[in-house]
């Protein structure tokens, strides 16, 4: 375990912690965003870098698209940047379109997270979001924790406690490429799930559930993920 200075934003240092094995696995989580920065884990050809991520914070704030981020409060997009809850209406903060796409423009992914814990193998982010905060009621606060093991398994554990109902959807954002090769089409992909929510053209869910049995997106068995065309356009 190592903490460094990564960089500044405003008044805020922006930090960097660096988890390892012996085995020779590598984690580095930046406090923006709680941000997934960089991934290496040994291979048969040696160490293989296996997400994407940037060099300096500034291109974070400047280009990424989540990339390793920790996305909220709401991961996905909620039409029209308004929901109803025990029969109150809440208008959120649209940043895509009319629509809210995760969390809004002052997103979790785009904030910085405090570091609350630590030890050899594992670091514990934090963030509060106050009520109001992107539109959602309550005072919420979230926490993140990577943990890396023997040899390679890198766990990340997201929790959130709210003193109001609220919705909630963190998840992790990270891009992976498993070779570095300049696509992942020749990925083999399996996904133990055997329905999908279909969405609509601004992907948005429609609210059906649909078996995945004859359609492209039935990864229930390893298999390349392929071209768009052959995946419903959706990639």
């Amino acid at each position: 375990m190592a903490v460094e200075r990564f960089g500044r934003l405003g008044d805020d240092d922006i930090l960097e912690i660096t988890l390892a094995t012996r085995a020779g696995a590598e984690a580095r989580i930046i406090t923006w965003g709680a941000v997934l920065r960089d991934l290496v884990v040994p291979g048969p050809r040696g160490p293989q870098r296996v997400i994407l991520g940037l060099n300096s914070v500034e291109d974070y704030v400047a280009y990424s698209p989540y990339f390793g981020a920790i996305v909220g409060r709401y991961a996905n997009r909620i039409e029209g940047a308004r929901f109803r809850l025990d029969g109150k209406l809440h208008r959120l903060v649209p940043n895509e379109n009319r629509n809210q796409l995760h969390g809004g423009p002052a997103g979790f992914g785009r904030r910085v997270w405090t570091l609350i814990d630590r030890s050899d193998a594992s670091a514990t982010l934090a963030l509060i979001s106050n009520d109001g905060d992107m539109g959602y009621p309550g005072r919420l606060v979230a926490t993140c924790t990577y943990a890396l093991r023997e040899p390679a398994t890198l766990r990340i554990a997201l929790e959130a406690t709210c003193d109001r109902t609220t919705p909630v959807n963190l998840t992790t954002h990270a891009y992976y490429n498993l070779d570095g090769g300049p696509t992942i089409l020749d990925h083999a992909l399996m996904i133990a799930g055997d329905y999908v929510t279909p969405t609509d053209r601004a992907l948005i869910p429609t609210g059906a559930i649909e078996p995945v049995a004859g359609t492209p997106f039935d990864f229930r068995k390893p298999r390349p993920i392929g071209p768009p065309e052959q995946n419903g356009g959706v990639l």
